[in-house]
């Protein structure tokens, strides 16, 4: 094919267009560019799982609560187990679009690092999954106290007080009778 116009035709070498796609990548943040690729994304999922964790959390306090729990070992192992099974879970759906062929296309195709499309991933599913677990235990308790506290009002201000807000890392570390849970 003959260009008409030569005057916009610039002889450059293969190297050149090398360095320059080159210096062009390395300019960009690929990791907070890759990282809003994937918030954006993923938006409606993101928050439906966090506002179902929050959920289960507010409703299982909820039920602890009706039933007059004051805290202990219960909700202790029921909160642990809770960690247990909801991380297994996230981990499954860590590359859950990947499961089409136009997913996997869209995460080949996504301009960035392995490494990068990696440590998105990893720091939705870990450290941030560990933030809002802990925020969940908290959740779970408060709503523990709010219900049993709305179930026995009457006897709350006559003076009985059942509402302890419960600390489950001093339970687990330091058992008054010596005992590991």
């Amino acid at each position: 094919i003959r260009c008409l116009n030569r005057t916009y035709m610039k002889t450059t070498s293969t190297a050149e267009i090398i360095m320059e796609t080159t210096n062009a990548y390395n300019k960009r943040n690929t990791f907070m560019l890759t990282l809003r690729h994937e918030l954006i994304e993923n938006r409606k999922a993101l928050l439906l799982g966090l506002a179902s964790i929050w959920g289960i959390f507010m409703l299982v306090g909820a039920l602890f609560g009706l039933s007059g729990s004051h805290g202990g070992p219960g909700e202790i192992a029921f909160i642990f187990f809770a960690f247990m099974a909801i991380s297994c879970v996230t981990a499954s759906l860590t590359f859950s679009n990947m499961k089409t062929k136009q997913g996997r296309i869209s995460a080949i195709m996504l301009p960035s690092t392995a490494f990068d499309k990696f440590m998105v991933r990893w720091i939705a599913f870990v450290p941030v999954l560990i933030v809002v677990l802990v925020a969940g235990m908290y959740i779970c308790d408060l709503s523990r106290i709010l219900v049993y506290w709305l179930r026995d009002y009457p006897q709350i201000i006559n003076g009985r007080n059942g509402m302890d807000i419960i600390n489950p890392w001093a339970r687990i570390v330091s058992n008054p009778y010596g005992e590991i849970m």
